[in-house]
C-alpha cells in the first residue's frame, strides 16, 4: 500500500472531523467578555467530562484511519477550544470512566455521573439537544451524538446574548435550561450492492454508507437503499440488475424528506468483468437511471443528486463513458446533478489488489471511496 493512501485518509479525516464552531468565531466577537462562571464558580475550576464510547463503535477506526472516532470526545475538545478562544482558559478534557468525580464538571453526553445517569436519553428525540445547569455542573446532552455536539451552539448563543447585553461576564445558574431541535441533512445511497460489499460479515459497519455516516455524523444522516433481490424495472432481468425493486420502493416512500441522493451507478458483474458491454446494455443503463432520477425529481424538485462513477479495474473505460453520458443527459434536463469521479482514484489511491474479484472494493477501499464522496458532499 502506497504511503499516499494513508496520507489521503489522514487528510480527509482531519478536514471533515475538525470542522468546528471555535474556528468560525470572529476574533473580536467576544473581546469584551472577561469571565465565565457557573453557579458563581469560575470556569477555571472546571473539567470537561465526556461519556466513554462504546468500544464496538470505535475499535475498527484505529486500523483504517489511525484515529479513535470518539464522538463525545470530539464534542468535548470542541468545547475546550471554544472556551480557550473566548476566555483564554484551557480546561482539562477527561473520560468519565478514567477520572474522579469533581464538584465542578461540564458533562458531555450520557456520562456515568449522577447528574446524567438520571437523564433518560430514550425519552429524547435523536434531533433534540439539551443544555442545563444542575448541582454546579453544566450538562450538555442530546438524543444522538450529533445533537449533543450541537449543544455547543446553545452555549455559544448564550455567550452572544450576554455579550450583546453589555455584560463583561457570562453567568450561568440554575435558570439556564435550553432545548433545541437540530435537523440533519437526509442523504440516501442507492444503486447496486458494490458499495455495501465486504469480505467480512460486517457490511453494515465497513460498507461505504456506514463509513459515510461516521465521517459526516455532525450534519448528515445517511440511509442505505442498497441491495435486494429483484430489479427495479420489468424490462431488466436478473442478469442486468442495477437497482433492487424493494429498495427503490422504500426510497420513493421517503423521497420527500431527502436532501441528497448518492447514486452508485453499478453494472452487472459478468458484463463488467468480461468486457461484454455493448450498445444495448448502454441504452438500458442510461434509460434505467434517467427514469429513476426523473421520478425522484418529480417527487422532490429540491433534491441534489450525486452520481458516482465506477472504478475501472480492467480498463473498462466504456462503462465510465456510459455513466458520464447519464450525467450529461441529466444536466441537459436541468437537474441539480454532480458527478463524483471515483475512477480518478485508480492508480493513485486504489489498485488492482484493492478489489475482490476485480470488482468489489475491500474494506480499506470502501473507506477511501467513502472519504472521496464525503469530501464532495460535506459542504452541501
Amino acid at each position: 500500500m502506497k504511503k499516499s493512501v494513508y496520507l489521503l485518509l489522514f487528510m480527509l479525516c482531519v478536514s471533515i472531523v475538525l470542522t468546528s464552531f471555535a474556528g468560525c468565531i470572529k476574533r473580536d466577537e467576544f473581546s469584551d467578555l472577561e469571565s465565565f462562571s457557573i453557579n458563581q464558580n469560575d470556569i477555571s475550576k472546571y473539567q470537561i467530562v465526556y461519556a466513554a464510547p462504546d468500544p464496538k463503535e470505535v475499535k475498527w477506526e484505529n486500523y483504517y484511519f489511525g484515529i479513535d472516532y470518539k464522538y463525545d470526545e470530539i464534542t468535548a475538545r470542541e468545547l475546550q477550544a471554544l472556551i480557550f478562544n473566548v476566555f483564554g482558559i484551557e480546561l482539562n478534557v477527561v473520560c468519565d470512566t478514567m477520572s474522579n468525580v469533581s464538584e465542578f464538571e461540564i458533562l458531555i453526553g450520557k456520562t456515568n455521573r449522577e447528574s446524567t445517569e438520571n437523564f433518560d436519553l430514550d425519552l429524547i428525540s435523536p434531533d433534540v439537544g439539551k443544555s442545563f445547569v444542575s448541582n454546579n455542573c453544566l450538562i450538555m446532552c442530546g438524543g444522538s451524538y450529533s445533537s449533543t455536539f450541537r449543544c455547543i451552539e446553545m452555549l455559544l448563543n448564550e455567550f452572544r446574548k450576554q455579550s450583546e447585553s453589555g455584560s463583561k461576564y457570562v453567568i450561568l445558574d440554575e435558570s439556564f435550561n435550553k432545548e433545541n431541535v437540530y435537523s440533519q441533512k437526509n442523504v440516501a445511497v442507492i444503486g447496486d450492492d458494490i458499495f455495501n460489499y465486504s469480505s467480512s460479515t460486517d457490511t453494515d459497519v465497513l460498507g461505504v454508507p456506514s463509513v459515510l455516516q461516521r465521517l459526516l455524523w455532525k450534519d448528515h444522516k445517511i440511509t442505505s437503499y442498497l441491495g435486494g433481490d429483484s430489479t427495479v424495472r420489468s424490462d431488466l432481468n436478473r442478469g442486468t440488475q442495477y437497482v433492487a425493486t424493494d429498495s427503490y420502493k422504500k426510497l420513493l416512500e421517503n423521497c420527500s424528506d431527502l436532501d441528497i441522493i448518492i447514486i452508485n451507478l453499478g453494472t452487472y458483474d459478468l458484463l463488467y468483468s468480461e468486457n461484454k458491454w455493448d450498445k444495448t446494455d448502454d441504452a438500458m443503463f442510461i434509460s434505467c437511471y434517467e427514469g429513476i432520477i426523473e421520478e425522484m425529481h418529480s417527487l422532490n424538485p429540491d433534491l441534489k443528486f450525486y452520481i458516482c462513477t465506477s472504478v475501472c479495474v480492467q480498463d473498462n473505460k466504456h462503462v465510465v463513458n456510459a455513466q458520464s453520458r447519464v450525467y450529461k443527459s441529466l444536466l441537459e434536463l436541468d437537474y441539480d446533478v454532480s458527478i463524483i469521479d471515483l475512477n480518478s482514484l485508480y492508480d493513485e489511491y486504489l489498485f488492482k489488489d484493492s478489489f475482490i474479484n476485480n470488482i468489489y472494493p475491500s474494506e480499506l477501499s470502501s473507506a477511501i471511496i467513502a472519504k472521496r464522496i464525503a469530501y464532495d458532499i460535506s459542504d452541501q
